[in-house]
């Protein structure tokens, strides 16, 4: 067989990196509040200001899901690029935003059907036969009795 060489990966813009980790953090700056916000509400839960109207946990709760969904959003568009995200229609830009993971995808498949030619065609497998010492019939090993005749193996 013969060995692929490597292919080059494209690299992945900084400003698209940056925006990537900046996603993340705020989803899980979103995630803490949105936890933070619970433990407020669980608190306060047999506190009577509660017939009063809604308490201040409610409004953390929605802050840190603002901020969960921007971050993934965020996370997104910096991840595949802003025509690949489909922000910007552009077929030709989209295709060079998303040429890291085509070439991972690609790389995969590679790997796999490499992988799936040096194993060649499955063989069965060894069944190994036990022959009968009254018929001479050939029985699987795992047989107690001869298929042929029926004597105790």
């Amino acid at each position: 067989m013969s060995e692929n060489p490597p292919r080059k990966a494209p690299r992945i813009p900084e400003n698209r990196r940056t925006a990537y980790n900046v996603g993340t953090v705020l989803t899980v700056l979103g995630v803490i509040v949105i936890v933070g916000s619970f433990a407020t509400l669980l608190t306060g839960f047999g506190d009577m200001s509660l017939m009063q109207g809604p308490p201040a946990g409610f409004l953390w709760f929605f802050i840190g899901m603002l901020l969960t969904a921007a971050g993934a959003v965020v996370r997104r568009v910096a991840a595949r690029g802003l025509a690949g995200s489909g922000v910007v229609l552009n077929p030709e830009q989209a295709r060079e935003d998303l040429k890291p993971f085509t070439h991972a995808i690609g790389g995969a498949l590679r790997d796999a059907s490499e992988g799936f030619h040096e194993g060649g065609p499955v063989q069965a497998a060894t069944q190994i036969m036990v022959r009968c010492s009254h018929c001479q019939a050939l029985n699987p090993e795992e047989a107690k009795y001869c298929n042929q005749c029926g004597v105790s193996l």
